[in-house]
């Protein structure tokens, strides 16, 4: 007997993976690129939040997704405690 729900859920998700990989596959870790190009992919509110990110022309690349996502967590923590006021 044929589980639909589960053929069904098999079909989107085949269906979905092509859309869904290009959008992470977009700039690899390891490629060299500026850091707001990296930064961008990992979360793009970058370009609202610090658009004076996206002018830095240095070319950096990270040894996995893990290190470039550690990257964006420190840059937000970062301007957080800046954004604090001092007791």
């Amino acid at each position: 007997m044929v589980n639909v729900p589960t053929m069904l859920r098999t079909t989107l998700l085949a269906l979905s993976l092509p859309t869904i990989g290009p959008a992470f596959a977009q700039v690899p870790p390891s490629l060299s690129a500026t850091p707001g190009t990296h930064l961008l992919v990992v979360n793009e509110q970058w370009s609202t939040m610090d658009p004076a990110m996206l002018e830095d022309q240095r070319s950096v690349a990270f040894a996995s997704e893990a290190a470039r996502i550690a990257e964006h967590l420190h840059r937000v923590a970062d301007r957080l405690a800046a954004r604090r006021t001092p007791s």
